[in-house]
């Protein structure tokens, strides 16, 4: 019984939103890749082809299926392996913010693997690599029983790249410039390091890093990665900390999951480490995420960090209500190392896309 609910609930939590109809044929799908991501391709089961946008962005190319990124290729053959029949967009890439269509247009099945909140248009799947088995990012890298609570260190530890943007809003969603854009930016003599600081300090990682860097309730630190060597790194060095694996987290009672461009790669594992998981809240979601909610399966703090401190204070007091959280999130990732659940809510999913009306254009 419990089964059959998570697959429900599961591919309910995917498709979302969409209820089509759905546009079918080559000038709907260039007209929703103008409003997807570089990386994003439309898929045509009938000839068996992958397309992009020609040169002239209002028509299609066909690309080699062999060139493809890793994450695409992955994600394509696992929607083939369902049995997909319908043309649809693929856009694996991060932060699939940008509104697909207005209210009243009809649009190809849009398969991402995040979106807001909300979004009607997108559709969710895993991602490849972070969210396959075997990989190391999901919940089959850790065991939730390999430190007892008793055990556990009540601190708060966080290991991570500096990657991301500056967030100029409550939510993040209006987006400033990239970590990465300010410091070549500082090497080219083009900003200042005041300039660079003021970005630095807006992006969510770096701010909470500073604010609690002298709190030694707070194991918290980047680490080298994603092009990212913090010793060559300019304004970096008091924040790196030695790099840390998943077993080692594993000691400490609470682990944190920071946003990056828009959810914490880390948000699984962390959910399956028998650790308790601060979560920096994101107005994004992945496949799964809705299975995990906040208050029960973990506890989220803001997007400023500036709740952090008293968020630790409350689970430090409350040590069952913590104990209860941990032990629901693995329950739920329990069913989430089910592969034979996985492919089976894909192709449910697919399903109910392909019953759903279609639009010839």
């Amino acid at each position: 019984m419990v089964e059959r609910a998570f697959v429900d609930n599961s591919v309910a939590l995917q498709i979302g939103a969409f209820t089509g109809p759905v546009a079918q044929g080559e000038a709907a799908l260039a007209r929703a890749l103008q409003r997807c991501s570089g990386m994003a391709i439309a898929f045509r089961p009938d000839l068996g082809a992958a397309f992009a946008p020609d040169e002239s962005g209002l028509g299609l190319r066909q690309v080699d299926l062999a060139s493809l990124p890793i994450k695409t290729a992955g994600a394509l053959a696992a929607l083939q392996a369902a049995g997909v029949d319908f043309d649809f967009i693929l856009d694996m890439q991060d932060r699939r913010a940008k509104r697909m269509a207005p209210n009243d247009e009809v649009t190809p099945p849009v398969f991402a693997f995040n979106r807001l909140q909300g979004d009607g248009r997108r559709i969710l799947m895993p991602l490849p690599i972070y969210h396959d088995f075997g990989t190391g990012h999901f919940v089959d890298a850790v065991r939730p029983d390999a430190v007892a609570w008793a055990d556990k260190v009540p601190r708060v530890v966080w290991r991570g790249i500096t990657g991301g943007r500056a967030a100029l809003d409550a939510d993040g969603l209006v987006e400033g410039m990239r970590i990465k854009m300010a410091l070549r930016r500082l090497r080219e003599g083009r900003m200042t390091e005041a300039q660079v600081r003021e970005v630095l300090a807006a992006c969510p990682r770096w701010g909470l890093l500073e604010r609690l860097r002298d709190d030694p309730r707070f194991d918290l630190g980047f680490v080298d990665g994603d092009g990212y060597v913090i010793a060559q790194t300019p304004l970096h060095a008091h924040l790196e900390r030695p790099r840390m694996p998943q077993a080692e987290m594993q000691r400490f009672r609470y682990v944190a999951v920071l946003r990056g461009l828009d959810v914490g790669s880390s948000f699984y594992w962390v959910m399956h480490s028998g650790s308790l998981g601060l979560v920096m809240e994101t107005p994004f979601e992945t496949f799964a995420s809705g299975h995990f909610r906040p208050g029960e399966a973990y506890l989220p703090f803001r997007l400023d960090g500036s709740d952090l401190a008293a968020r630790l204070d409350w689970a430090e007091a409350h040590p069952a209500e913590v104990q209860a959280m941990v032990a629901q999130a693995a329950q739920i990732s329990a069913l989430l190392l089910r592969a034979d659940l996985r492919a089976e809510i894909l192709r449910r999913v697919v399903a109910q896309v392909a019953a759903l009306p279609r639009v010839q254009e």
